[in-house]
């Protein structure tokens, strides 16, 4: 049996004084290949909508993101983004209510000079590179994410429960 999870962003840190954000770099669609496709049950050289993010918090970059979701099923999706500048009410307007994280695989990686620019970090400093499955309620496969982060401005809780977040 797989476990699924849900992102959970803590109320408290919501509330200090870590504002978050995120910058549209880039929308369209494009073919991927090899473990994109895979990781969305898709063929080489099946089209996806293409998502590219800087996140920040207090105004300083702290992640890279690039984000795919089959084409097919999302269709105008990059508008809807663009719009909304959330992936929950994006998927909401196509139908998607509910959705869980499928699998998180984190390791470090050397970023590139546009990435390591768009952190205002050396490209000399490695990153976190995370690449996670978000999935549907039925399991499918819905958006695929590539995010870097600046290593030495964020820290990953993975599993357990967040301080400040209540127990349902």
């Amino acid at each position: 049996m797989t476990s699924t999870a849900r992102c959970v962003i803590d109320d408290d840190w919501l509330k200090s004084t870590n504002a978050p954000s995120h910058t549209l770099l880039g929308v369209g669609e494009r073919a991927i290949y090899g473990k994109v496709a895979a990781a969305l049950k898709m063929r080489d050289g099946d089209i996806a909508v293409f998502l590219h993010l800087v996140g920040e918090a207090d105004n300083v970059s702290i992640s890279v993101a690039k984000t795919y979701l089959p084409a097919g099923r999302f269709a105008g999706f990059g508008e809807v983004y663009r719009k909304t500048m959330s992936m929950t009410a994006a998927l909401k307007k196509f139908g998607v209510l509910d959705y869980f994280r499928g699998v998180t695989r984190c390791t470090t990686h050397m970023p590139s000079k546009a990435d390591a620019r768009h952190l205002g970090q050396p490209a000399t400093v490695p990153v976190l590179l995370l690449e996670s499955v978000d999935i549907d309620t039925s399991s499918r496969p819905i958006v695929y994410h590539e995010t870097l982060y600046a290593g030495e401005r964020v820290q990953l809780v993975i599993g357990g429960q967040p301080e400040g977040v209540a127990r349902s």
